[in-house]
């Protein structure tokens, strides 16, 4: 049986990579004015604004990929018409292929055997215990002593950043940012960090370790509310029901792929944490905190989107500064933002990068996004190897 495998996972033969390669970069363009026009059926959902196929996001999502499948398969129907089969990773892809593929031998088959039912079912416990682990984090913060009433005289500097096993109260993203700030800064400087990658029986230490640190953190936590949540869960669960219409390219209709992304649970925790952030900088303009500036460490996905929102939302005046500060790989897409997301208010007018080779990269979609340069604060352990190595000769 002379068979093509297709699926996201499978290594292909140079030949193959080379050809698929060529659609993958030639056709980004095209994809995110498709994205444009999805997300113009409902430009009032925040939740859309955060969702897969708006975010982009193609180390998460299959949908750029399997859009690049369809595309390629249509040009080369001729070539590949000897086939018995060709495997494909999901069951809107071989409806969208059996179209062209229908006065062919060749039969589309799906890669992934494992029941859609099953995986409705996991999917549903999945979101069932984010949303636990949520309520149960929020509830371990509460108790724990809290430390948010000396903000309320300062105007503060906001950072936001992430605190991870190993570095919650230790800082990985922004290391030497101290250093080069005044007196006066550094007292009203102020971490604001996502909690990633931590198990339930470990909240308790690190809200502990951050409230009890030296550097000053405002966590989020402290100032959602239950509400907050069951608002955040309510609004991801009910994204589930909308669907894309017409989403034609190509003369494709991509849509069902869209729709197909669009309830996929692998994205939820960041749409999630996305609108909670975004009812956070409620939270804080409720408190009447006064903020000076924000710096996001900004990669454009959902955290990003919703912090980006709540700040143009609810402190209009305030500068916003997402900084990217690591080297962006060739086909992240969503580090190149859409002007749509400008207008909306999804992106930091500013957005900091690390070399001024990277500005190409953000402004290849929208060229009026506004680009600066700003010190590789994560790679600034390199400067302490080289003043090593001049000490050493």
């Amino acid at each position: 049986m002379k068979s093509l495998n297709l699926s996201y996972n499978k290594i292909k033969d140079k030949k193959l990579d080379k050809a698929l390669n060529d659609v993958f970069f030639k056709y980004q363009k095209k994809f995110v004015m498709l994205v444009s026009k999805a997300i113009q059926q409902e430009t009032k959902n925040i939740c859309l604004w955060l969702s897969s196929p708006v975010s982009r996001i193609t180390m998460e999502s299959k949908l750029y990929y399997n859009y690049c499948i369809a595309i390629f398969l249509k040009k080369k129907i001729k070539s590949y018409s000897f086939l018995d089969e060709i495997i494909v990773d999901t069951p809107e892809l071989i409806k969208i292929l059996n179209i062209f593929f229908k006065k062919e031998k060749t039969t589309i088959v799906l890669n992934n055997n494992e029941s859609i039912v099953l995986k409705k079912i996991k999917n549903k416990l999945i979101f069932f215990k984010s949303f636990l682990k949520k309520i149960y984090q929020l509830f371990i913060c509460k108790i724990t002593k809290k430390n948010i009433n000396e903000i309320l005289k300062k105007k503060i500097i906001l950072i936001d950043t992430f605190a991870l096993p190993g570095y919650y109260s230790k800082d990985r993203y922004f290391n030497g940012l101290l250093r080069n700030l005044n007196e006066n800064d550094k007292k009203n400087l102020y971490f604001s960090p996502t909690i990633a990658y931590t198990s339930y029986k470990d909240y308790y230490k690190v809200y502990s370790e951050l409230k009890n640190s030296k550097s000053q953190f405002i966590l989020k936590e402290d100032l959602l509310k239950f509400s907050d949540v069951i608002y955040a869960f309510f609004n991801c669960y009910k994204l589930k029901l909308f669907n894309f219409k017409s989403l034609i390219q190509e003369n494709i209709d991509f849509s069902s792929l869209f729709n197909s992304d669009l309830k996929n649970a692998d994205n939820d925790e960041m749409i999630i944490e996305g609108i909670l952030n975004y009812k956070f900088v409620q939270r804080l303009k409720e408190k009447k905190v006064d903020i000076k500036l924000v710096i996001d460490w900004w990669e454009n996905q959902p955290m990003d989107k919703g912090l980006s929102k709540g700040i143009q939302t609810f402190y209009p005046r305030t500068k916003l500064v997402g900084y990217l500060g690591y080297c962006p790989r060739q086909l992240e897409l969503q580090l190149s933002p859409i002007k749509i997301e400008s207008d909306f208010k999804y992106v930091p007018n500013t957005i900091a990068v690390i070399g001024k080779k990277i500005r190409k990269k953000i402004i290849k979609f929208n060229s009026k996004q506004k680009v600066i340069t700003a010190p590789a604060f994560r790679y600034s352990y390199l400067w302490n190897i080289k003043k090593k190595n001049i000490i050493k000769k």
